[in-house]
C-alpha cells in the first residue's frame, strides 16, 4: 500500500502509514508520482506567432501606415541579416517611414554633396550679369559678387560663411584686395564640391585668382557663375 500523504510503501492490510501515521483506507495501491506533488510552472504561451523570434509578433500600433503606429511583421527570418527582418515602419514610400527588407538601407544622401544640387539656388543668366556689370561700370558687378557669394555659400559646408555683404564691404575697406582672397576661396569651394562627388579638380581656385591678378576679374566671375549654374541645374 502506498501512503497518499507521504508516498512511503506499507504492507498489506495495513491501516496507518509507518512512517507519517496518516490513515491508509483510501489509499490507492498505484504507483507513487512524485511530480503530481511538485507546483504546476507557469507555461508562458507566445504572444502572437508562436513562429516568431521569441514567440512574438506586435501586429499593429495604431495605423500602420503612419509613423508611431508601427506594425513589426517578423522577427527571426534566416534570410535576413541576423536573422532578423523588420519588414515596415509606417509608409515605405516616404523617408522616416522605411522598408528594411535585407539589412541596412542608408537614408539618401545630402542634395549639397551628392552631386545633385537641384533647388540649392537658382539658375543666374551669365550673359544678364556680364552685360549689365558693363553697362552699370562695374555697379552691377558688386551684386553679382553678392549673388556669387550667397549661392557657393550653400554649397560651401561652412556652418559660418562670410555673408555677400560682409565680402563686399571688405572689399571696398582693402580696396580689392579682399576680393582676390574671396575669388579663391570660391575657386576652392567648387574645387571641394567637384571632389566630392567624384569629379577631378579643376583648379578652378588657382585660375580664378589669376584672371583676377591680371585685371580678368569678371572672366573669373562669369567661370564661378557657370559651375554655379551646372550645380544648380544638375548637369554635373
Amino acid at each position: 500500500m502506498i501512503c497518499n500523504t507521504c508516498g512511503s510503501q506499507n504492507n498489506p492490510g495495513v491501516k496507518f502509514c509507518t512512517e507519517c501515521g496518516a490513515p491508509l483506507d483510501q489509499a490507492a495501491d498505484v504507483p507513487y508520482d512524485a511530480a503530481a506533488e511538485q507546483p504546476a510552472l507557469e507555461s508562458q504561451q507566445p504572444y502572437g506567432d508562436p513562429n516568431q523570434f521569441g514567440g512574438q509578433a506586435q501586429q499593429s500600433y495604431g495605423d500602420p501606415n503612419q509613423f508611431g503606429g508601427q506594425a513589426q511583421q517578423t522577427y527571426g527570418d534566416p534570410n535576413q541579416f541576423g536573422g532578423q527582418a523588420q519588414q515596415t515602419y509606417g509608409d515605405p514610400n516616404q523617408f522616416g517611414g522605411q522598408q528594411y527588407n535585407a539589412g541596412f538601407q542608408p537614408p539618401p544622401m545630402n542634395a549639397a554633396y551628392g552631386g545633385m544640387g537641384v533647388g540649392l539656388f537658382p539658375e543666374r543668366s551669365l550673359g544678364m550679369a556680364i552685360l549689365l556689370t558693363i553697362v552699370t561700370c562695374g555697379i552691377y558687378g558688386l551684386y553679382w559678387m553678392y549673388t556669387l557669394t550667397e549661392d557657393s555659400n550653400k554649397i560651401s559646408g561652412d556652418p559660418n560663411p562670410t555673408s555677400g555683404g560682409m565680402v563686399i564691404l571688405l572689399g571696398i575697406i582693402t580696396c580689392g584686395i579682399y576680393s582676390l582672397f574671396w575669388i579663391y576661396k570660391r575657386g576652392e569651394i567648387i574645387d571641394r564640391f567637384n571632389m566630392q562627388r567624384g569629379l577631378p579638380d579643376g583648379n578652378n581656385a588657382i585660375i580664378y585668382l589669376l584672371l583676377s591678378v591680371f585685371g580678368f576679374g569678371i572672366v573669373s566671375y562669369a567661370l564661378l557663375q557657370n559651375e554655379l549654374n551646372k550645380i544648380a541645374t544638375g548637369r554635373v
